[in-house]
């Protein structure tokens, strides 16, 4: 079986300051309350880029529980996360613009199966599983940014 990609992507405005939303996702420790499906940071490297999450997600039938490696890199306007776990690689790119009375936060999500395993999970549920994902993680940010009164 051949390698699937699934992706989606969004966007939405706040009534923020483009330079604080973006120091938050630059910040790794914010992914606890950011990504979806992290319950904890277990660890974290020095330079604050890297962090060992526990992972629980369910989708369906489908059930993730697990240690993962999630990496953040700074990229323009925004910052990439990426992790994998059972044959998947999933990213998600966040980048923010300023607009006037804020700032839009555009993301997409996306999933490559690295594996036998991988591309069924995909075959089967791809779509709804990163479409779930991207909404859940709209969602969060949403909600992070409000709670820490980033504005």
């Amino acid at each position: 079986m051949k390698s699937l990609d699934k992706s989606f992507q969004g966007s939405f405005a706040l009534q923020a300051d483009a330079q604080k939303v973006l120091a938050i996702l630059k910040d790794i420790k914010s992914v606890e309350f950011l990504a979806p499906g992290v319950q904890s940071v277990l660890k974290m490297d020095e330079q604050n880029k890297e962090a060992l999450v526990k992972l629980k997600m369910s989708f369906g039938s489908l059930s993730f529980d697990r240690e993962v490696l999630l990496s953040l890199r700074e990229i323009e306007h925004g910052v990439k996360l990426k992790a994998s776990t059972y044959g998947l690689e999933l990213e998600a790119n966040v980048s923010v613009q300023k607009a006037d009375g804020g700032c839009v936060v555009n993301y997409s999500v996306s999933a490559k199966s690295t594996s036998f395993a991988g591309a069924l999970v995909l075959n089967a549920v791809g779509d709804s599983v990163v479409k779930q994902f991207a909404e859940e993680f709209e969602q969060r940010i949403k909600k992070a940014l409000l709670e820490v009164h980033a504005f």
